[in-house]
């Protein structure tokens, strides 16, 4: 396995499916809400302020996350191929 197209195709993966989140929060806010307090075990924090999804948090967390999944991929490509 290469780390590189590993990385290339985790990053792309994750911007899909944050453009996709992100919209299911536009579209269907107090939904969305509900799905993320069951996953994080009833997280109590957005209950009183609920998502706050504007252009400049759409686009920072996006970024910061298909960054950080590049790095991760990455890491992960060149840790498996020294192993095997």
């Amino acid at each position: 396995m290469k780390p590189m197209p590993l990385a290339n195709s985790l990053a792309t993966a994750t911007a899909i499916c944050w453009v996709a989140m992100s919209l299911f929060i536009w579209i269907l806010p107090e939904l969305s809400l509900k799905v993320y307090q069951g996953w994080l075990m009833g997280v109590v924090g957005l209950s009183a302020t609920g998502f706050n999804l504007d252009l400049a948090t759409f686009l920072g967390g996006g970024v910061t996350m298909v960054a950080f999944t590049w790095v991760f991929g990455y890491f992960w490509g060149s840790l498996y191929r020294k192993l095997s």
